[in-house]
């Protein structure tokens, strides 16, 4: 049997790992307060940036430099994948007129997960509940309401409150969230989803969403096989019934997913 996650609300894939019990563990982000920073160093004239990334999965981020009497080694526009867990130097700026004035600054975006994964299209994915059972899929590939963008190869189960979701696929847990009560079927609700977010082995993660509330059944690092991590969890006004959605991705920039499917 695949491990339970948790409780519906919905599901998603975008890079998963699941449950306690069959759990291994990676070291935890540390608590420093942001899990992502990016910090600098001067070496003579050479300024060199480097990226904190504490989270336990890559991230891709981008770079927008406004340069004075500025060269950078890289471009003046950066888009790069870095590491989880670990310290990583960006780029560096180098003065073109070392007796000339200089300044710079910039803006840095980033997404969770690698512009560079390749997803194993070979991997057959999990159902993500019971074996046996049956749900009606709501919303599948291409779905007109929500199914677009990174949404795309989305798919959308209904589920009565309290169904075990199970992962759909093993990896890493890279972060959860249970402590919402709030949803509907409206993007502005899509800040409160409860959720579980897994980084597959292929570098893509899974994500399932709209978990109930409380009902996640597995933390940041473990790495699991297929089996329950949560329980679904009903949208006021649904008569205990909710969407359980899975959606497998990765990020092309530090603003836009991409679909997996």
């Amino acid at each position: 049997m695949a491990p339970v996650i948790g409780t519906l609300l919905v599901l998603a894939i975008w890079s998963l790992g699941f449950f306690p019990s069959l759990a291994s563990l990676i070291p935890p982000a540390k608590e420093k307060g942001l899990a992502v920073r990016v910090t600098t160093k001067r070496e003579g004239s050479v300024t060199h940036f480097y990226v904190e990334n504490d989270e336990l999965c890559e991230i891709t981020m981008s770079f927008e430099l406004g340069l004075r009497n500025l060269t950078p080694n890289r471009g003046a526009a950066l888009t790069a994948t870095f590491p989880a867990q670990a310290t990583t130097e960006a780029f560096s700026l180098e003065p073109r007129d070392e007796d000339a004035p200089w300044e710079y600054s910039y803006t840095n975006y980033f997404k969770l997960g690698s512009n560079v994964a390749v997803h194993d299209d070979n991997h057959v994915y999990q159902l993500p509940y019971a074996a046996g059972a049956k749900y009606k899929v709501t919303q599948a590939y291409g779905g007109t309401f929500s199914h677009k963008g990174s949404n795309k190869y989305a798919i959308d189960w209904q589920m009565p409150e309290g169904t075990p979701v199970l992962a759909a696929r093993g990896g890493v847990v890279v972060k959860v969230k249970d402590d919402s009560k709030t949803g509907g079927p409206n993007i502005k609700y899509d800040p409160y989803n409860n959720y579980v977010l897994i980084r597959h082995d292929d570098g893509t993660l899974g994500h399932y969403c709209h978990l109930q509330k409380g009902g996640v059944c597995v933390s940041p690092g473990q790495i699991v096989k297929t089996e329950i991590a949560s329980r679904v969890q009903a949208t006021p006004g649904s008569r205990a019934v909710r969407t359980c959605t899975l959606r497998s991705s990765k990020p092309e920039t530090a603003k836009n997913a991409s679909a997996c499917r």
